[in-house]
């Protein structure tokens, strides 16, 4: 009954937002109305932020390792520029794997209710699958809400950004989700984009550019985030698609309380 709500309700939001941005392209500032506790330009990016940086994919089997390529400070409160790239690599045991370099900062720290927001902007590029924030919750894992997945496919300048909440056990055979949405941007690549989410004790509110996309009521979902959440702000490559590189410069992350 809660996820039929969720849907309709959505279907309306959704038809409200288009409508929204069909009149006013330029975004509003992101504003929930609660104090803030955190405006970090990553000038000090690991007080709070673990630096995951590149992956190998060989042989079905992943193995991460440190490299000064993906996540790159700019300095001067410009933010931080996470970078992907692919690049061929010869191992002797299994021959020619694919080494792609990706940038993630996954939080030290652990939220409750209140609102978060990051400032991206995202260079266009063909086999992207980005995730400017999203976040996992405390102990469980599990509910993950993505606040927002840019993907493109082959054109580099066709791309969309989805939010979607994944719950269950677990990733495997009881995984669930509650859908994929895409919501339109009046313009996703080289411009500075505001991806938020307000959350408490009855609702998930996400925003992207300062409107509203999408309200999650599902009292389990709500239930378990209250535990504590840890934002993830990454890039990634959706492999079956050609690449050659990308970057998405992150200029802040927001945190109200």
């Amino acid at each position: 009954m809660e996820a039929t709500k969720d849907r309709i309700r959505n279907f309306f939001i959704n038809i409200i937002y288009r409508i929204k941005r069909a009149f006013f392209k330029n975004p509003k500032t992101f504003n929930p109305n609660l104090t803030l506790d955190v405006h970090d330009v990553f000038e000090d990016i690991e007080k709070r932020w673990d630096i995951h940086r590149e992956w190998d994919y060989g042989n079905d089997e992943v193995v991460m390792y440190p490299s000064s390529h993906s996540v790159i400070p700019l300095g001067n409160g410009n933010g931080v520029k996470l970078i992907t790239a692919l690049r061929p690599k010869i191992n002797r045991h299994i021959g020619k794997i694919i080494t792609y370099g990706k940038g993630e900062l996954f939080s030290k720290d652990i939220y409750h209710s209140g609102a978060m927001e990051v400032i991206v902007n995202i260079s266009p590029a063909p086999a992207l699958w980005h995730a400017p924030l999203w976040f996992i919750t405390k102990d469980v894992v599990l509910p993950e809400v993505d606040i927002s997945e840019v993907y493109t496919e082959n054109d580099k300048n066709d791309g969309r950004s989805n939010t979607n909440i994944h719950y269950g056990k677990d990733y495997a055979e009881n995984k669930k989700s509650m859908g994929a949405k895409t919501h339109y941007l009046p313009e996703l690549f080289n411009r500075d984009i505001s991806f938020a989410i307000i959350w408490n004790k009855k609702r998930i509110k996400i925003y992207y550019d300062g409107y509203l996309v999408r309200k999650i009521t599902n009292k389990k979902i709500l239930r378990r985030i209250q535990k504590g959440v840890i934002p993830i702000i990454s890039t990634g490559i959706a492999a079956k698609y050609s690449h050659s590189g990308s970057e998405m410069i992150v200029k802040s992350f927001k945190y109200w309380k």
